[in-house]
């Protein structure tokens, strides 16, 4: 008589426990935020050009000696509304790459900078005529008139 009220009781109860329980299809603590701005999301943009917010990319593809020139592949990119992946950006203006030695207010001999593809460059001739602190200055211009431009901090 009493064994199957108790019972009834129990399962009853297990039920209201269960019914607490966090869904397992909610994420609580790994969401993204709703008010995440575009150079937040943005994480493979470590060089930012100024005015127009582009991406700089660039990797040595022969490194500078102290009696070689070297030469880098450098890319401008925006970052794809859909999944922030890198897009190529097509410039109208001529890329240049001008190495530049702030601590001693000169530069280095003039770089050479050739298109390969769609937002993608070759800058040859890059030498840097001592050690010390340099600046990559990679710049927008059409004649003489500088139109963007991001500067990358290198110790050679």
């Amino acid at each position: 008589m009493f064994g199957k009220p108790l019972y009834s009781f129990w399962i009853c109860l297990a039920f209201v426990f269960a019914g607490c329980a966090q869904a397992k299809y909610e994420q609580v603590g790994n969401a993204l935020p709703t008010n995440t701005s575009q150079s937040e999301k943005v994480t493979f943009c470590k060089s930012r050009f100024l005015n127009s917010g582009y991406c700089l990319l660039w990797h040595w593809e022969k490194k500078p000696t102290s009696s070689q020139a070297g030469s880098l592949i450098f890319k401008i990119v925006r970052a794809n509304a859909l999944d922030d992946s890198p897009v190529p950006v097509d410039q109208n203006w001529l890329p240049i790459l001008v190495l530049w030695m702030p601590s001693m207010g000169h530069g280095s001999t003039p770089t050479s900078v050739q298109r390969v593809d769609v937002g993608s460059y070759r800058a040859t001739n890059v030498f840097f005529i001592m050690p010390g602190e340099w600046e990559l200055k990679f710049q927008l211009k059409d004649a003489n008139k500088v139109h963007d431009e991001v500067a990358v901090d290198l110790t050679f």
